[in-house]
């Protein structure tokens, strides 16, 4: 349970969940693991560069999620405030990022062109519960002072 109240846990948690939805959504990957998008017939392909869009930002702000953890782990503590208030915004980007997908793929879980088995809905809805408890946690770390040491080394 320790773990869940850790913001460093968090962020990289955050991060590795968000970078494999978004590989999920890449074109170039294998249908077995892809999102299918077959339950819109012949409107089928009409979402894939706003799909394609989605799936390289989320891959691109995890990676980033993961390199401020790197510098976080490894740098002085004089920074960590900084990287603390970048993670921040990158998690609220996560945050935001969801609403889209969560909104189309509950309107489409409610019609019955869709099968239930293929929903992404709850996917999306674990990755914004994640990062609104990831947001909060950094927030709280921030407010208690605890921006300026190495999170890591206090366990």
């Amino acid at each position: 349970m320790k773990r869940l109240n850790n913001p460093v846990f968090l962020v990289c948690l955050s991060a590795i969940l968000y970078a494999v939805v978004g590989l999920m959504y890449m074109p170039w990957m294998p249908e077995a693991v892809t999102a299918s998008f077959g339950f819109l017939g012949t409107e089928q392909g009409s979402e894939g560069k706003l799909v394609s869009l989605w799936a390289r930002w989320a891959v691109g702000i995890s990676l980033s999620m993961l390199l401020l953890f790197i510098i976080q782990w490894s740098l002085g503590s004089y920074l960590h405030k900084w990287v603390l208030v970048l993670q921040l915004a990158l998690v609220s980007i996560c945050m935001a990022a969801q609403f889209p997908p969560l909104l189309l793929w509950g309107l489409f879980a409610l019609t019955d062109t869709m099968p239930p088995g293929t929903s992404m809905f709850w996917l999306h809805l674990l990755l914004l519960l994640l990062a609104g408890w990831t947001f909060i946690r950094l927030i709280d770390q921030l407010k208690l002072g605890n921006g300026f040491e190495n999170p890591l080394k206090s366990e």
